[in-house]
């Protein structure tokens, strides 16, 4: 059932009164000190120290491509005893000169000589190399991938790296795959990326 309560038409009568008016905001600011906005400060300076740190640490791979950020980077890892990781991008090397002719001393043998460039603007390691010889059905009767010590002039294995724009001369020797062999590829691979 419904009841109906009686009410008055003041709608302030069960508020309790007070003797002095009531002030809704702070009429004097507080008080700065200079501690609270040094603690500020430095609080504000970590945090963003930790963000510059989590957006290096997750562009890294890009960071590691740039020449100008890569430089920063050995400086700053040269300070912390770090070390960076080296950077591969096969598709960044170009056979500039290719030439597969028989060997001038051996018979039944083949020398090819290729000329690599490095057109990627970091220095990388010298890569692996696939050579492969195929029909004129395009089809592969001899293939194998040779290592910087079996193509490299041995004066140029400690140096490791590839200079940025840098072309390096290789040289196989080899055994002639036979008659069948009209085609031949060769291509730059690194094992682990």
């Amino acid at each position: 059932m419904w009841t109906i309560l009686e009410s008055s038409n003041d709608k302030t009568a069960h508020l309790p009164e007070f003797d002095e008016p009531l002030i809704l905001g702070d009429p004097a600011p507080p008080q700065t000190s200079w501690s609270g906005v040094v603690v500020s400060l430095m609080g504000i300076l970590v945090l963003s120290a930790c963000l510059f740190a989590q957006l290096v640490y997750f562009n890294r791979d890009v960071l590691l491509r740039d020449p100008h950020a890569r430089a920063v980077m050995e400086s700053v890892c040269s300070t912390l005893a770090c070390e960076l990781p080296v950077v591969r991008d096969a598709s960044l090397l170009r056979s500039v000169f290719l030439d597969v002719s028989s060997h001038p001393e051996y018979e039944s043998m083949l020398l090819v000589r290729f000329r690599l460039q490095n057109t990627a603007p970091f220095a990388q390691p010298y890569p692996s190399v696939d050579l492969s010889f195929s029909n004129i059905q395009h089809q592969v009767v001899a293939a194998r991938r040779f290592y910087p010590g079996h193509y490299l002039d041995v004066s140029l294995l400690p140096l490791m790296m590839i200079p940025a724009g840098a072309e390096i001369q290789g040289t196989l020797e080899l055994l002639d795959p036979g008659v069948d062999s009209v085609n031949y590829s060769l291509d730059f691979v690194y094992e682990h990326n």
